[in-house]
């Protein structure tokens, strides 16, 4: 069963305020999303130091050896 009095100007009056409120929690959303992805940029993938870097001990050593023997 429908309405069976509609007035759609006073209806699109009454929604303006949630519509609007609706509007703003995606964009704020969107803004969140943005800087989310912004700071998984920023911190990158690369190790800081060796000890933080998946290599085994043994092989920094034998990367860090430089008297060729």
């Amino acid at each position: 069963m429908s309405a069976p009095d509609t007035n759609v100007k006073k209806q699109e009056k009454r929604h303006k305020g949630p519509l609007a409120g609706m509007l703003a929690v995606v964009i704020f959303a969107g803004v969140l999303l943005i800087a989310l992805g912004a700071y998984i940029v920023y911190q990158g993938n690369e190790p800081r130091d060796a000890e933080e870097a998946d290599i085994p001990a043994p092989v920094v050593d034998e990367l860090s050896d430089t008297d060729g023997g």
